[in-house]
């Protein structure tokens, strides 16, 4: 009972700590068998697009808003459950919003691999596939709905708290891009050759789009 008690307390003082730590712990720990298995410390190697590499990825990519649900339910009760899940579709989140965070996966798996493969004349490292692209493309649909309201429904009203809307912005972006950084591991582990300098080219256009995303959001 005083165990709990503690931790009920640490969650009421402390709610941005707490769902920053789990958020990205949860992230990471449904990433690590898929990047595992990509480097060998797996015997059998696990792909976003098998059932139980989506089901990871799913566990991984929702992190964000298994975190902010139990939190936002401790504070603001089923009431704000009920309001955050429709303030996804509200003015703060608008169809261009929407538009620019559902190309981010898109932008993470598709174009740096595509690029360099068009340039440097190695078609192994090309994702560029139709079938293949609406499926990062659902993806999109679904981190979409996540950073809407595990991100600016709650991690920025979070940042938000004593600090200018800038700042928030910026501070919101970069725990975000921690959140996905493991995105971008995947696609370095499972092309061994890739450069690191198209992580670099692919991790600046998200953080762009990242970073817009929250500025442009309104803050309750």
């Amino acid at each position: 009972m005083a165990v709990r008690k503690a931790s009920e307390m640490a969650v009421a003082k402390h709610p941005l700590v707490v769902f920053v730590v789990v958020s990205i712990l949860m992230s990471w720990a449904f990433w690590s068998p898929i990047l595992g298995s990509h480097v060998g410390l797996l015997p059998q190697e696990i792909e976003i697009t098998s059932i139980g590499g989506f089901i990871l990825y799913l566990g991984a990519m929702t992190s964000m808003w298994i975190a902010a649900l139990p939190l936002v339910a401790a504070h603001q009760g089923v009431e704000g459950v009920k309001n955050a899940y429709r303030n996804l579709l509200n003015g703060r989140n608008s169809a261009l919003w929407y538009a620019v965070a559902i190309l981010i996966p898109l932008a993470v798996e598709i174009v740096p691999p595509a690029l360099y493969a068009s340039l440097s004349g190695d078609r192994a490292f090309s994702a560029f596939s139709w079938p293949y692209v609406l499926f990062v493309l659902v993806l999109g649909v679904h981190m979409a709905l996540v950073l809407a309201l595990g991100g600016t429904g709650y991690a920025l009203q979070l940042f938000a708290e004593g600090r200018s809307r800038f700042a928030a912005t910026l501070v919101t972006s970069a725990y975000t891009l921690v959140w996905i950084a493991p995105m971008y591991l995947e696609i370095i582990s499972r092309h061994p050759g890739y450069p690191g300098v198209w992580y670099v080219l692919g991790f600046i256009p998200t953080a762009l789009m990242v970073t817009w995303l929250y500025h442009t959001a309104e803050v309750a």
